[in-house]
């Protein structure tokens, strides 16, 4: 019942706040270079308040289906580095190759799919082929996700130029604009990978929204 209270007040905020046309995607996108572990490095208002409120330490992690879909996990703790664990089932599908920045992602308990654009990608890694960071968004730019292979190298070599794209893309307003996800010391990740060894000494120290 929860969750479904919850998907009707995100929908209902969407109807009411249309900050824009539907973004521009990615031109190119290799699943195979997208799946793996992220964290969540920025977020907005919405998501922050609608979608994960009282959440940080969020990582997800995402695993190949075929060449169009891949399953995603999302990893948080509640209220503080050692709160209860949360776990989010999903399914993200590409209806269309030739629009292959466009997804859909249908999460466990939800009754309809939600759009899932990835507007922005980072370079790939010579190392690991993985991208190295992506922007995520919906049809009218309401929500904002952003993902980072690596904290400390997302924050200080990407974090400048994802926050211009944004901003230039239109989130920029109060509620829309790009925040700092928590991942505040010491958090404790539970995904399944590894046990994650992160300094976070040089890295931003913010906690939940009030």
């Amino acid at each position: 019942m929860r969750l479904w209270l919850s998907f009707l007040f995100i929908t209902s905020v969407q109807s009411v706040f249309t900050f824009g046309d539907t973004p521009n995607t990615v031109e190119t996108l290799d699943i195979s270079k997208y799946i793996g572990s992220w964290y969540q490095v920025l977020y907005n208002q919405f998501v922050a308040k609608s979608k994960e409120p009282d959440q940080l330490c969020v990582v997800v992690k995402y695993v190949a289906v075929d060449n169009s879909s891949f399953s995603s996990t999302q990893y948080s703790r509640r209220r503080s580095p050692f709160g209860s664990e949360m776990k989010t089932d999903a399914k993200i599908v590409r209806p269309d190759i030739k629009d292959p920045g466009s997804f859909q992602v249908l999460v466990s308990g939800a009754p309809y799919p939600e759009p899932y654009l990835v507007i922005k990608l980072g370079p790939v890694n010579k190392e690991s082929g993985l991208y190295e960071y992506s922007v995520v968004t919906d049809s009218n730019a309401v929500s904002l996700y952003v993902y980072a292979r690596d904290l400390h190298k997302f924050h200080h070599i990407y974090k400048k130029e994802v926050e211009q794209f944004c901003h230039d893309a239109g989130f920029s307003s109060y509620f829309n604009q790009p925040l700092e996800s928590p991942q505040p010391p010491p958090c404790k990740y539970y995904d399944d990978d590894r046990e994650r060894d992160v300094v976070f000494e040089d890295l931003p120290q913010v906690m939940v929204p009030p």
